[in-house]
């Protein structure tokens, strides 16, 4: 019985030694064995800053950060814009050659303003971009927000690609640094004239955005002309059929506004000032009555129009 016993034991230790060398053996050779092409190689690096300057939202440029494999960042759509990338590499300034006619100099006379502008930087495929070589701007249009998302007023949730409630660091990152702050709103545009954002020459622009003591969006204002309230353009006198017809004329800071509520601290309202000569100025607010204040002190004030 005993004589088994260490026969079993030797068996045992014997099986274990054989599979320990040929593990170490499979290692050994398998290491010497293994192909370069099937050796782990880092993906090139895609990191870029997309700036989209438009005039749809008022003055204000937005930034977003793309980057690919994987696809993140704050754009929106991040993988369609990766597999853009993918396809057409001419979207990048210097990555490929752009179809014919997209970056031929305009010869006769001056290049007319276009209603946008897109710039981008950082590192494609791990070079560095150079954001003064030409590249389709246009194909970027698909990916960014479109007119009709950054001209829209979302009644008491907020305005184009803003939010309330939305937090002050998330506002930087989109927008940058503001130009001033004044009477508690920080302001991201103010002009005196600006055809291409007013549609008026001499009316000054304006783009504003205020935050609670918590740091969080309370309060956005805007003048653009091409605001959509509810699918038409704000004003402060609706025609007859139009939606905003159910609205009223409330007093706020000693303003007559148009708005869908009594403007009341504490609860949200979207209203229409009439602080601009001929463009009514769109401001969704969680503090209505602060922000009539806040707009009327900040708004520059109207520049006369000469008559046609």
């Amino acid at each position: 019985m005993r004589t088994r016993a260490l026969t079993a034991v030797a068996a045992l230790v014997a099986y274990l030694a054989v599979v320990m060398a040929v593990a170490a053996s499979a290692g050994a050779g398998g290491a010497r064995a293994a192909p370069a092409g099937h050796l782990a190689q880092a993906t090139p690096v895609t990191a870029l800053e997309i700036v989209y300057s438009s005039n749809f939202f008022g003055a204000a440029r937005l930034h977003y950060r793309l980057t690919c494999n994987p696809a993140g960042g704050t754009l929106a759509r991040a993988v369609a814009a990766c597999a853009a990338i993918g396809r057409e590499p001419w979207i990048i300034p210097g990555a490929a050659q752009p179809p014919h006619g997209v970056c031929e100099s305009v010869r006769d006379g001056p290049v007319p303003s276009p209603s946008f502008s897109v710039t981008v930087k950082g590192e494609y495929r791990g070079s560095a971009v150079d954001p003064e070589a030409c590249f389709d701007e246009r194909s970027w249009l698909r990916l960014l927000p479109s007119r009709g998302q950054l001209t829209k007023v979302l009644i008491d949730r907020g305005l184009g690609p803003l939010r309330l409630g939305q937090s002050e660091a998330s506002v930087h990152a989109l927008l940058g640094e503001p130009e001033k702050t004044r009477h508690g709103l920080q302001i991201y545009a103010e002009s005196g004239s600006v055809q291409q954002v007013t549609g008026a020459p001499g009316v000054p622009a304006i783009f504003a955005v205020g935050f609670d003591r918590a740091g969080r969006v309370d309060t956005l204002l805007d003048n653009s002309f091409r605001l959509r309230v509810r699918g038409e353009s704000a004003t402060t006198t609706p025609r007859a059929g139009s939606r905003l017809r159910s609205w009223r004329s409330y007093g706020c800071a000693g303003l007559h506004v148009l708005a869908n509520r009594r403007p009341v601290r504490g609860r949200a309202a979207t209203m229409i000032l009439p602080l601009a000569s001929l463009i009514p100025t769109a401001v969704v607010s969680s503090d209505p009555q602060s922000a009539c204040a806040a707009a009327a002190a900040t708004a520059p004030a109207p520049v006369p129009i000469p008559p046609a």
